[in-house]
């Protein structure tokens, strides 16, 4: 049996950034020949049903070898994800300060990366968190991501009823258009509202929060029980997403990073890069060829951001 592997990452309320497993275009080539995936990508070629994938404008789509993401791919998202979603252009300065909050993927402190983050000092922190406090800290794995990933397993599960079978009797497997046109889907059905809850949960808080508790005296953290975390999705998002947060339990944040494409030493090294947040990816995504079945599998991380 083959497999489409597919990482999805998640910005806010950005658009996705996906990530297929398949053969990245030669140096210097904007895509691969005519029978690849980068090709089929980049013209937006539809599938054998006539579906093509979403317009650039809602979903970032790129390929690795692994589907795995990477330094550079990391470098790809902060430009064409974080840094045109909060506003900033390439050879601006913004008059406001900016915190991006990271988990230890190596990626995030690979070297181009720290090179480009570095000439961005006087405006943006780039805080990577600590390995293994994430299920605590990171707001996705709180309360996003078993609500986004049940979404988009009730989409497959709807196009499965009818999907078409191939002659063994056994259904086809969705294609790549239809796994990214899914995730813009649920991702959509996320509430912005509850992606703001999510920070809230997590403890996570304002300047001007910060200076009136310190004045208060009062406490910074609040922990959260599971029946109030179920309560903050039900009035953020209603009964459906409510019901994913509390049964799907397939959805739960995985413990471990995937493999790393690349090699970089001294990725929590670097002055300027302090332990602290964000990025968290989902686990990666199979589709089986033979069954058509999505499932997730843990891969020591994929990629996800909030």
């Amino acid at each position: 049996l083959s497999y489409f592997y597919l990482t999805i990452i998640l910005c806010s309320k950005a658009p996705p950034y996906l990530i297929f497993k398949a053969a990245p275009p030669k140096n210097g080539e904007v895509c691969g020949g005519k029978n690849t995936v980068t090709y089929t990508i980049h013209h937006n070629l539809p599938d054998r049903w006539g579906n093509h994938f979403p317009p650039k404008e809602e979903c970032i789509i790129t390929v690795s070898k692994t589907a795995n993401s990477s330094g550079a791919l990391t470098l790809d998202i902060t430009n064409k994800v974080f840094l045109p979603f909060l506003g900033i252009n390439q050879d601006e300065t913004p008059d406001h300060s900016l915190l991006i909050l990271l988990d230890d993927f190596k990626g995030h402190s690979a070297k181009e990366v720290k090179e480009r983050t570095l000439t961005m000092t006087d405006f943006l922190r780039w805080e990577i968190i600590a390995g293994g406090i994430t299920p605590k800290a990171q707001p996705l794995d709180v309360l996003i991501n078993k609500i986004f990933k049940g979404y988009f397993c009730d989409l497959f599960e709807l196009w499965s009823l009818n999907a078409p079978l191939k002659d063994d009797g056994n259904p086809l497997p969705p294609s790549r258009q239809l796994l990214a046109r899914w995730v813009v889907q649920a991702w959509a059905k996320v509430p912005t509202e509850l992606v703001k809850k999510s920070w809230d949960v997590c403890s996570y808080k304002s300047t001007s929060q910060l200076d009136r508790m310190s004045k208060d005296r009062a406490s910074l953290l609040v922990h959260y029980s599971q029946h109030e975390l179920a309560h903050v999705v039900k009035q953020a998002a209603g009964d459906n997403a409510l019901t994913h947060f509390l049964h799907d339990n397939e959805n739960d944040a995985e413990p471990m990073f995937p493999e790393e494409d690349y090699e970089d030493n001294d990725a929590h090294k670097s002055p300027g890069y302090s332990n602290g947040v964000l990025i968290k990816r989902s686990r990666k995504i199979q589709v089986c060829r033979g069954t058509g079945t999505p499932r997730t599998t843990p891969c020591k991380p994929s990629g996800w951001f909030v």
